[in-house]
């Protein structure tokens, strides 16, 4: 016996509850094929779950707006801030700047050529605090600024992409909240439909199987066959 084949999209999803709607709009009261509750609250659902697919595509597309700028201030940080240590080093090994000073900045007196693991925003947002703090702290007591990159631009981009950190959170957040909105309305979508679906079948359960076709095409109710297999009435 072939199986009702469900739609497995959510435009699949829609065009199944349209075409049900259509449908029964065609008809006078005493010849539609699903009770008229039913019909009112597939209409009303209908643009519930329009209007969350939009706000789900959306938000995708604001996030993915984003997202390009949060990779392009990302990658403006973690190079600041690079370099900014890089310079550090080299003040250091040239005896410009007291080895000492480096624990200001967290880093390793020792180690000349230390320039920590910046691979991700934790890492980047925690990096540029320190050295703003350390550079701060040296330059109080009498130290000598380092520049190029001067820490006040060093600071620039990591506020900068500390923004668009915070940004880039609330989309993901709001993605997620109406994709978990969408993601309950399918459940309800595809019970509603199998519900209709199913007053269909009853209606033209008596017709010949080319009929059937015929009308569960209008409604778009399709099948899974297997070979050799032909279309039949469920009940």
């Amino acid at each position: 016996m072939p199986r009702k084949k469900f739609p497995d999209t959510d435009e699949d999803r829609l065009i199944a509850l349209r075409s049900a709607i259509d449908q029964e709009e065609l008809c006078n009261l005493n010849d539609m094929s699903i009770p008229l509750q039913l019909l009112y609250e597939a209409k009303n659902f209908l643009l519930i779950f329009e209007g969350a697919g939009f706000s789900y595509k959306q938000a995708l597309e604001d996030q993915g707006k984003i997202e390009t700028h949060y990779m392009e201030r990302l990658d403006l940080a973690r190079l600041y801030i690079s370099h900014f240590i890089q310079v550090l080093n080299l003040a250091v090994i040239r005896n410009e700047i007291k080895k000492e000073n480096k624990s200001s900045y967290c880093l390793d007196p020792e180690n000349q050529e230390e320039v920590p693991n910046l691979s991700d925003a934790e890492s980047i947002l925690d990096w540029g605090e320190k050295i703003i703090q350390g550079e701060n702290e040296r330059t109080k007591k009498g130290g000598v600024p380092i520049y190029n990159p001067a820490i006040a631009k060093v600071k620039v981009h990591c506020d900068m992409f500390r923004e668009i950190c915070h940004k880039f959170k609330i989309c993901s957040q709001n993605t997620e909240r109406t994709g978990e909105v969408l993601a309950d309305l399918r459940v309800k979508a595809d019970e509603l439909i199998n519900n209709i679906w199913e007053y269909v079948e009853d209606k033209y359960k008596s017709y010949s199987p080319d009929e059937q076709m015929k009308k569960f095409d209008k409604y778009h109710i399709a099948f899974h066959y297997q070979k050799g297999e032909q279309l039949n009435v469920f009940r």
